[in-house]
């Protein structure tokens, strides 16, 4: 016989008290995950928009965001990751005194690097224990309308409607570089670029492809194809509008998602097996990019357009030539974090013949160069050399155990790092981090739910 809960201001005996508890329980979760949700909302404007406040911090929406989505669900961080970070912290300053120990000598400046280091990764890491906590359902319905949102956005500033209020608040709250090259714009993609809040367009092309991503990626199996249809509509509208490359990210990085997540329900071993290695394909055709560029433009008296620009130099081309040479200069520990003037000698000595391409052999234009190395991929090996990537990865790879995750952090390198981290500047930024734990939580809570579903799971 089934029991009803006492109406009004009934008294609940012992019998009813389990329902009360798990309806208590219940709801507590979904007012959490409100809020999770609207702080992870706040967190990705924050990454969009870079917003900062000279005299506190940069990121500082970013912070805020974080450090409340950590404070509400602190009872979820367990002690084992809590310390994990104590341990995360001393070993990166480590690397980054050791990198001076290299290099520049300056001890102070090193730590610096260290807590800024560690400042970005937190704040990329709290999103994870958000979307752990807002669920599939949920993480699918944000970013579909962030990247709706995104694509109306660009296609406003496009026709000028909010062209002058953007402008404003990129030169009003975005510390650094903030993109002005409307001429560079005209000329070699035809149009004035939007930006939308961002600082740049390429940023502006990041945002729409990891919202794209996150919200087909949040889907069980295969969406419907009434939302790929949609998909495919926002993806050639955003390269319409913005004219970046960036936004193919978000689908490639989607497809090698699927792949890594379904081949566990393959049957079939050699189903399960080009599941697999699809990812690593695609990883190994991009690693051998930077090569087959260097061949054509050393070769070729009249090299296709596209790898003539800066922007391609800087994020394909000179990130390997960095890495080469800093295995030469500085092999175990690298040029450490914030080190622009070491980027900047090393710039002049790693670009040789591709100098005089692209900066028609001028010193300047080398020291300009030593600081735009974007590719946040290439850029761990060029901070923390060998030795000390190792470290991260191994910290990395003990932080994936404590979080239980299903999948090892090998295999969201050819999902995030060569897609994402491909057009981020450097590893020293929360985009970079947030959306690799974007990604860890993505795959835990669907593979969790289809455990569940199979009755092997909770």
């Amino acid at each position: 016989m089934s029991r009803k809960l006492p109406a009004g201001g009934g008294s609940i005996d012992a019998s009813t008290a389990p329902y009360a508890n798990a309806t208590a329980r219940r709801s507590l979760a979904a007012v959490l995950a409100g809020h999770c949700n609207v702080l992870l909302v706040l967190l990705f404007v924050g990454i969009h928009t870079g917003l900062s406040v000279e005299v506190l911090t940069h990121y500082l929406l970013s912070l805020i965001a974080a450090v409340w989505i950590v404070y509400l669900l602190r009872s979820r961080i367990v002690a084992d990751v809590q310390k994990w970070f104590l341990w995360f912290f001393g070993a990166t300053a480590f690397i980054c005194v050791m990198s001076a120990v290299e290099g520049t000598k300056d001890y102070a400046f090193a730590v610096h690097g260290a807590m800024t280091f560690q400042y970005n990764f937190f704040i990329g890491f709290s999103a994870y224990y958000a979307f752990m906590q807002i669920g599939l359902r949920r993480i699918r319905k944000t970013f579909f309308w962030i990247a709706i949102i995104l694509v109306v956005g660009a296609w406003l500033e496009v026709i000028g409607i909010v062209k002058p209020l953007s402008d404003w608040f990129r030169e009003s709250t975005i510390l650094g570089f903030v993109y002005d090259a409307d001429a560079r714009d005209l000329f070699q993609y035809g149009a004035v670029r939007p930006k939308f809040f961002a600082s740049e367009p390429s940023l502006l092309g990041m945002s729409i492809a990891i919202s794209i991503f996150l919200w087909l990626g949040s889907y069980r199996a295969w969406p419907p194809t009434k939302e790929l249809a949609k998909a495919g509509v926002l993806l050639v509208l955003g390269l319409y509008f913005v004219r970046s490359p960036t936004i193919i990210f978000g689908p490639v990085a989607y497809v090698l998602l699927q792949a890594t997540v379904l081949a566990r329900t393959q049957t079939s071993r050699l189903r399960r097996l080009a599941f697999r290695c699809t990812p690593w394909i695609y990883a190994a055709i991009i690693t051998l990019f930077p090569l087959i560029f260097m061949y054509i433009l050393l070769t070729d008296p009249h090299p296709p357009k596209y790898i003539l620009t800066s922007s391609f130099f800087e994020r394909v081309i000179e990130p390997y030539l960095f890495v080469l040479k800093v295995m030469q200069v500085h092999p175990f520990f690298g040029v450490g974090l914030l080190d622009d003037n070491a980027l900047t000698n090393l710039a002049i000595q790693a670009a040789g013949p591709f100098g005089k391409i692209f900066l028609g052999g001028g010193i300047q234009g080398a020291l300009l160069l030593g600081q735009r190395v974007s590719n946040a991929l290439w850029n761990v090996f060029i901070s923390f050399g060998v030795a000390g990537s190792a470290i991260l990865i191994y910290f990395l790879s003990r932080l994936m155990r404590l979080l239980k995750s299903p999948l090892s952090l090998f295999s969201f390198v050819p999902i995030i790092c060569f897609t994402f981290w491909q057009g981020y500047g450097r590893v020293n930024l929360p985009a970079a981090w947030f959306v690799l734990f974007a990604a860890i939580a993505l795959c835990s809570l669907r593979m969790n739910a289809e455990a569940a579903r199979q009755g092997t799971g909770v």
